[in-house]
């Protein structure tokens, strides 16, 4: 009864370090803001800027789950990002307890953007990304193999709405060490901020689709997500979202909320 409890309180503790946070850096070059990307699990293909950081805290809350993550974001180049992922808090729910609780899995991970737009004013972008599983696999709480996830991602528009897909090939560890293949895919579609007369409010929709084929398993988990996304200042922006697994191998509803900073200037990692 606990879990959420905690899982709030270490969300708000993230929340509250963001903010502090932006009271530390000067205000951002016009043009630059924040841009979560640890809301669901699909990427885009923008990419933090050049010698600047991103950080972000993300909640996840199941029937099955509570999982607080930190993801720490770094551009390395115009078009190149290098990130973190980290899993602080995970408490699984367990019909025949006690609910093991602990540390999770790490994901590294590298995305560049090779194309701003092609001949269909669409951008491209690709991403290679592995699991460190340092978590304790016997309590359920890591995956315990390697795992590796190579994406093509691609980000259009249709009129006034944004969509992305991705196509992922993963190589998932099993019992064994062997890496089983899978594919894995997703369309996600973002609306512009809401807009009432002549003015226009911080709140953006969005929704995704998405599923995975792991044929060595037999398994089809798929899910389908909508959410909303609140600029509250061009460098940090709030993400809420419900997420719903479709048939009978997709993951079980959840609340996912994710607070994300931009931080630069005086930040700025450069060479002066």
């Amino acid at each position: 009864m606990y879990a959420p409890l905690v899982q709030t309180r270490t969300l708000l503790t993230g929340s509250a370090l963001l903010s502090l946070l932006g009271g530390c850096v000067s205000p951002l070059p016009s043009g630059l803001e924040a841009h979560p990307q640890g809301l669901l699990p699909s990427q885009d293909t923008t990419t933090t800027p050049k010698s600047h950081l991103e950080v972000e805290a993300v909640g996840l809350w199941a029937d099955s789950e509570q999982t607080t993550t930190a993801a720490i974001r770094y551009g390395l180049t115009e078009r190149t990002e290098a990130y973190l992922l980290q899993d602080l808090h995970r408490t699984l729910t367990v019909s025949t307890g006690p609910d093991p609780s602990g540390i999770g899995d790490a994901w590294i991970g590298l995305r560049h953007r090779l194309i701003d737009a092609d001949a269909d004013g669409v951008a491209h972008a690709f991403a290679a990304e592995i699991r460190i599983p340092h978590a304790d696999p016997d309590e359920g709480l890591g995956g315990g193999e390697l795992e590796l996830r190579l994406l093509h991602i691609r980000d259009g528009s249709w009129g006034a709405h944004a969509w992305t897909t991705n196509t992922d090939l993963r190589l998932l560890g099993d019992d064994g060490g062997r890496p089983d293949p899978a594919l894995g895919g997703s369309l996600t579609v973002t609306t512009p901020l809401l807009r009432m007369g002549k003015r226009t409010y911080p709140v953006g929709f969005l929704t995704e689709v998405g599923g995975l084929w792991h044929p060595e398993d037999g398994t089809y988990p798929g899910w389908v997500a909508v959410g909303l996304r609140l600029p509250v200042h061009p460098s940090l922006e709030i993400q809420l979202a419900w997420m719903d697994g479709l048939g009978p191998d997709g993951p079980d509803d959840r609340w996912i909320v994710d607070i994300g900073r931009l931080l630069g200037d005086a930040l700025d990692l450069r060479t002066q």
